[in-house]
């Protein structure tokens, strides 16, 4: 269900009225769980309703046509089970952070104005909010209150919320002091030192409070501020900043800091939501957006609302009138025509397409001394005169440009929009947020102890799972001779070896992970040489091995059970080691095979033993088979069955890393990088978007001719050939392979570790540990016992009686 419409016409209250009449026609029997204190029962339905007081604080705003304007989208799916009861629900979001400016007649997201309301007293103390509303710079730019709407009440509508969610006391509070941070953040005063390009702190009181809020030093923080860190070929040095640039870091940290904790908010809502062990067998989803708006003031949040509006609106006119239009006329039924207004996808394509306004800003963002100015004009000279729908303001503003939407004419102000996208947040600046610097410990860990990580390719016999493993470490794995010799071939019986690796080994440098560094992930823990991974690979046999193959899981399932048994004995012993060997199965590679109309029947059987015990990433193999469409439907085909099959695969960590690292996902032939640079938020987004991943093993190495800037020069590539050509390996233009080992070496190592230990582990460890003695089972077992014994002493009485009678 798609609730869109124009900004203020009600789409956010009829929301809230689906999702509450979904909520009660679907109401579960489960038994309400008991809220202690105050001996209220909360059911799912009851919290499925509350999250739109949490979501609302924390994402709406008021503006000058709509006093509780969303900004942001969100797309909530409530999933019900066969006889149509609520089992469980589940939000995603799209959410662009605004709070460090509002326009005339509007106000900054409600959150802020009801911590200030007075309906705690005692939290504004905590956080440090001694001054009036008004003299907090960041939210009081325009209005302070809305006309009859009481923020104290409002507040504890939130609150109450919270706890209906199952949020604790720490939690809210930790919530609260994020918003108390970023108030103080922005009154935070720097000034210009003379005849210098060096901002420095002018008062450090705000700058004080705001770091007693986030949990981190005021000194680090001021340092990370004036003097971030940049990185120079491979080092790291620190980089004096101007007062305006120190400003926009402020802001973009602000931002950043809010959309992390309205991230985390809307993760901590989806497991409270998310009823394990009930079955969904179908759901609702309801997806409502922020409203087309024009304002005297547009900038990039205005261009993106309406861009996205206008896309929905031609997919609704596109199959609502021009598809069942012309199905009528092919059926030959007498027809009006019945004309629905413009078609926009030209003012779309100039949005989005290459060279358009989005990626030409992507690209300023990027470009040396690059400004506004600059960007305005390249838009100028791209599209003025040359686009229907691109205008020139009459008489000319300054910085501004014209995009027509819907015949009106939308004024976009390209000022601080380049300024804006430049404005990276620093590592400096995240690193003493507090809480990023806990991943660096885990890598420093993982560094002293090394890595420990098993990977087991399965599949049907002859999708080359053995050349897939020799690809993917850019060597032949039975030509490095470790403690055995590692041999990869067609089995009926489960193959593990394992195989030790040295960071300044030469088997390493063959392999060429990441100029000599063995992982990315750590590069930031100051990696030196020496670092070691025992690497296991567990080869399974294929289906086709199996005389009866109907049960052919069960000794890869055993196989994996037992190696979580094997860790959970030598964890649980008295005289355990310090340092137990892992040789739990941390990733699941599942070779599809190409032929087929999706997942067969033994797939999703299999895959279903598998997914509560493994990380799994399904793989189509031999993908060159297959043309690009039959590549994509297949490829669609395969999501369409997981999800209906309720299968699940690795989940992609969310990923903040706002250096801008790149992500090494292709090589072309030309050794240059084929995607863009890409932070990481999108890496992991880049990489999901690929599952399955369509992979082509190499048959061998070939000398190629690649053309450089002077002369052309052969280099060597992994390919496979054929009469007609060759498909290299390692070019995302011709398979998958790059992008997943990618993800699998430089970006989620660390992360499928985890996941395994805290996840897949903990459920059987919880399911295999002993149980207590003073359990039920235990209790009614004793009293049995008792009872027996009372019955037999009784039998005993009776029987002397007679004897001595």
């Amino acid at each position: 269900m798609l609730i869109t419409g124009e900004s203020g016409a009600g789409k956010t209250e009829n929301t809230k009225k689906v999702i509450a009449y979904f909520a009660s026609v679907g109401a579960s029997q489960a038994e309400a769980v008991k809220d202690k204190p105050k001996q209220k029962m909360i059911t799912l339905e009851d919290q499925i309703v509350q999250t739109n007081p949490v979501l609302e604080a924390f994402g709406n705003a008021k503006t000058v046509r709509n006093n509780n304007s969303s900004r942001f989208g969100k797309f909530i799916r409530i999933h019900f089970n066969r006889s149509g009861k609520v089992a469980s629900c589940d939000i995603e979001h799209c959410f662009k952070s605004r709070v460090i400016r509002q326009a005339p007649g509007e106000r900054c997201y409600h959150i802020f104005y009801q911590i200030c309301s007075g309906f705690k007293p005692d939290l504004m103390k905590k956080l440090k909010l001694n001054k009036p509303l008004k003299d907090y710079w960041s939210v009081a730019q325009a209005e302070l209150t809305i006309d009859g709407i009481d923020d104290k009440e409002e507040f504890k509508l939130t609150d109450e919320a919270f706890d209906v969610l199952n949020f604790n006391e720490t939690e809210k509070m930790d919530c609260y002091k994020m918003m108390g941070g970023i108030m103080h953040m922005g009154n935070m005063k720097f000034k210009q030192r003379p005849r210098e390009e060096q901002a420095e702190p002018d008062e450090t009181e705000e700058a004080t409070f705001a770091a007693e809020n986030f949990g981190i030093d005021v000194e680090q923080q001021l340092t990370a501020l004036t003097k971030p860190r940049v990185r120079v070929g491979s080092e790291w040095v620190s980089k004096g900043q101007n007062l305006d640039q120190v400003n926009w870091a402020i802001g973009a940290m602000s931002k950043a800091l809010y959309a992390r904790v309205f991230e985390w908010l809307v993760k901590k809502c989806n497991l409270t939501l998310d009823q394990k062990g009930l079955s969904r067998d179908s759901f609702i989803g309801v997806l409502d957006i922020a409203g087309f708006e024009i304002f005297d003031f547009n900038s990039f949040e205005q261009l993106w609302i309406n861009f996205v509006n206008e896309k929905l609106q031609q997919f609704f006119n596109h199959h609502m009138f021009v598809l069942e239009q012309e199905e009528y006329a092919r059926e030959g039924i007498a027809w009006t025509f019945i004309d629905f207004g413009l078609d926009l996808q030209a003012c779309i394509e100039l949005i989005e397409k290459p060279m358009g306004i989005i990626s030409m800003l992507d690209e300023e963002c990027i470009v040396p001394k690059a400004s506004d100015l600059t960007y305005a004009q390249k838009l100028t000279d791209q599209h003025l005169g040359k686009h229907p729908n691109f205008e020139k303001p009459k008489p000319p503003k300054r910085k501004t440009r014209i995009v027509l939407f819907c015949q009106l004419p939308f004024h976009m102000s390209t000022i601080t929009e380049v300024s804006r996208g430049k404005s990276v947040i620093s590592s400096r600046n995240i690193d003493y947020v507090g809480f990023a610097n806990f991943p660096n410990q885990i890598f420093r860990r993982c560094i002293k102890n090394g890595f420990e990580f098993s990977l087991m390719v399965v599949g049907q016999s002859g999708l080359g799972k053995s050349t897939f493993l020799n690809t993917l470490f850019m060597a032949e794995l039975h030509d490095l001779k470790c403690n055995n010799l590692l041999e990869l071939k067609s089995t009926v019986k489960i193959e593990s070896k394992t195989f030790r690796l040295v960071e300044n080994d030469v088997r390493l440098k063959q392999m060429e992970w990441l100029s000599g560094r063995a992982f990315d992930q750590c590069e930031r823990s100051s990696l030196k040489e020496g670092s070691i991974i025992s690497l296991t690979v567990v080869d399974t046999p294929g289906f086709g091995d199996f005389i009866d193959n109907s049960k052919c899981w069960e000794p890869i399932v055993k196989y994996i059970d037992n190696r979580f048994a094997d860790y959970l004995a030598e964890e649980t012993k008295v005289d355990r080691s310090l340092k137990i060997e892992d040789k739990r199965i941390h990733l699941c590679i599942y070779f599809i095979s190409p032929n087929g109309q999706g997942l067969k029947q033994l797939d999703i059987a299999f895959m279903k033993q598998l997914q509560d015990r493994v990380n799994i990433v399904p793989l189509i193999a031999k993908a060159d088979t297959l043309t690009q469409n039959e590549l994509c439907r297949f490829r669609q085909q395969i999501m369409d069955d997981m999800r209906k099959n309720n299968i699940s695969f690795y989940k992609f960590p969310e990923q903040f890393n706002y250096e801008q690292q790149p992500s090494v996902l292709g090589v072309t032939t030309n050794g240059k990088t084929q995607n863009q640079h890409t932070g990481g938020n999108n890496i992991s987004f880049q990489l999901e978007k690929r599952i399955p991943f369509a992979i082509v093993g190499s048959t061998h190495i070939k000398e190629l001719l690649v053309s450089g800037e002077k002369r052309a020069s052969k280099q060597k590539f992994r390919v496979r050939e054929y009469p007609w050509g060759v498909v290299e390996v390692d070019n995302l233009a011709h398979n998958d392979f790059i992008a997943l080992r990618d993800m699998i070496i430089r970006n989620n190592l660390i992360d499928l570790i985890e996941t395994t230990k805290c996840l897949h582990y903990e459920n059987y460890r919880m399911r295999n540990l002993p149980k207590s003695s003073f359990d039920e089972d235990s209790f009614t077992q004793t009293e049995e016992e008792i009872l027996a014994r009372q019955l037999e002493a009784e039998d005993t009485r009776r029987k002397q009686e007679a004897l001595f009678q």
